[in-house]
């Protein structure tokens, strides 16, 4: 029983003392060489004890490399803040979250981004500021709420420039809201019909940022399906059809 092995025992007391990185390398170690129904007694007993989504999530990813897909934990959902961004869907909010930090709150990148949605200080600033907050630096990785409200604030910007494409605006937020524009003016706009989406995603001249685009692109239609609980198309084309 793995509830009686010390990798679990450990990862829980890693989770509990706040160490969510060793926590999460330790459990999902143990899940390695668990069956299925093991792997979701896991999951339940790390979300009744730690309630922790990267946690989970990793967990999950580990399964997912021995081909079992568990679809609540690979595609966690948390509380999203009430933020004045009609044109942002819950579910590319959530997408976007889980490529760049996989709910790890606490993350500072390389670059300086932090927290959640990995925003960038001086644009997490820009939105406090138009959402009329306080700009604390520290909250960007001590609130995910916080956090999560500035990203959000950040994806209607975007909206805001680009419409309803939302490959641009997934672009524009790993790349820099310059870039999409430069790219549709050098290989086509598949806004105008120009060029095919998923022509102009591969032709994304940074590979960080075509695969990014796949990968958060990938994540809207499970997340539409859990948020709704409908089916939705999940192949990559049509998603990028739709939007």
């Amino acid at each position: 029983d793995f509830a009686d092995s010390t990798v679990f025992e450990a990862g829980l007391a890693l989770g509990e003392a706040g160490d969510r990185l060793l926590a999460a390398r330790f459990l999902a170690h143990l899940a390695e060489r668990l069956d299925r129904q093991q792997i979701g007694q896991l999951l339940s007993v790390t979300e009744t004890e730690l309630d922790d989504p990267y946690v989970q999530l990793q967990i999950a990813k580990r399964a997912a490399e021995r081909g079992l897909m568990l679809q609540k934990a690979y595609f966690p959902i948390i509380p999203l803040p009430e933020v004045d961004a009609p044109d942002v869907a819950p579910e590319l909010a959530l997408a976007i979250a889980r490529r760049e930090s996989e709910f790890n709150a606490d993350v500072i990148s390389a670059a300086g981004a932090r927290g959640l949605m990995q925003v960038m200080p001086a644009t997490a600033e820009h939105m406090a500021e138009r959402e009329d907050l306080p700009f604390v630096l520290a909250d960007l990785t001590a609130d995910p709420a916080y956090n999560a409200r500035l990203g959000i604030a950040y994806l209607q910007d975007l909206r805001d420039r680009f419409g309803a494409a939302s490959v641009f605006v997934v672009a524009g937020y790993n790349a820099g809201p310059g870039r999409p524009l430069k790219w549709a003016e050098a290989n086509g706009d598949p806004r105008k019909g120009a060029i095919d989406p998923v022509d102009w995603i591969e032709m994304i001249p940074f590979d960080e940022t075509r695969n990014y685009v796949m990968r958060v692109t990938e994540a809207l239609a499970p997340y539409r399906a859990r948020l709704t609980g409908a089916p939705v198309p999940l192949t990559l084309q049509a998603e990028i059809a739709a939007n």
